[in-house]
């Protein structure tokens, strides 16, 4: 299993995901509109067309940790 862990102010949350392809840090220059649900833009990223995620609108949908015991 792979997990993305996103922190955001008050919690962390982790996105399971089908496979990570790479790890870069580039400047994204050229943005396009996104055209599905959850997605802030698209944009070029290494010459592959890559998604952003909107990770903010997803994190008020994690359901709550349970209590430790």
């Amino acid at each position: 299993v792979q997990v993305v862990v996103c922190a955001g102010p008050e919690q962390r949350v982790g996105l399971v995901v089908e496979n990570i392809l790479d790890i870069v840090q580039e400047e994204v220059t050229v943005r396009s509109r996104a055209t599905r649900p959850g997605v802030l833009f698209n944009a070029v990223v290494q010459d592959r067309v890559t998604e952003f995620l909107n990770v903010d609108a997803m994190i008020p949908a994690a359901p709550e940790p349970a209590p430790a015991h």
